[in-house]
């Protein structure tokens, strides 16, 4: 019972302070910045979304990004911003990976009858939001990413 009462708690002090809905985080883009035997860097653009009626100030981000439902990379950010009310922003991020990361997404392509790779590959980012007044808000997008744009190092 008392967890559910921390809860409902937590839910009325975030409606009351005008945060009713979770900002929303998508990845707008992404770039490989650098490969190396040991290390990969990619350039990500996420954008985040805030549905509520106040600003959002935020003060950083956690991420990690699956790819073809395999972990790829991890990133951090202390970039701040702050989300108008009713509105998003961008923020540029860095993740890297390992060569054992890199070296699973090359094994687990598949290719069609043809010899062709696939032009698209499903992705996850997951991670959480860090927001002085809210905390760790946490958050999952799943959609799709171009090969061309890992392969060749271009935008999505």
């Amino acid at each position: 019972m008392l967890p559910v009462l921390s809860l409902l708690l937590l839910a009325g002090c975030a409606a009351l302070m005008g945060y009713a809905h979770k900002p929303e985080v998508s990845l707008s883009s992404l770039q490989v910045e650098g490969i190396t035997l040991f290390e990969q860097r990619f350039r990500l653009l996420l954008r985040v979304r805030n549905p509520n009626d106040r600003d959002l100030a935020v003060d950083g981000l956690e991420f990690t990004l699956d790819l073809n439902g395999e972990p790829l990379a991890r990133g951090l950010s202390a970039e701040a911003v702050t989300v108008p009310r009713l509105g998003e922003a961008t923020v540029t991020v860095f993740a890297t990976s390992d060569l054992n990361g890199w070296l699973k997404q090359f094994r687990k392509l598949k290719r069609d009858g043809d010899g062709n790779l696939p032009e698209r590959l499903p992705y996850r980012l997951k991670g959480t939001v860090s927001s002085g007044s809210l905390g760790r808000i946490p958050f999952t997008q799943d959609g799709e990413v171009p090969v061309a744009a890992l392969l060749n190092g271009t935008k999505r």
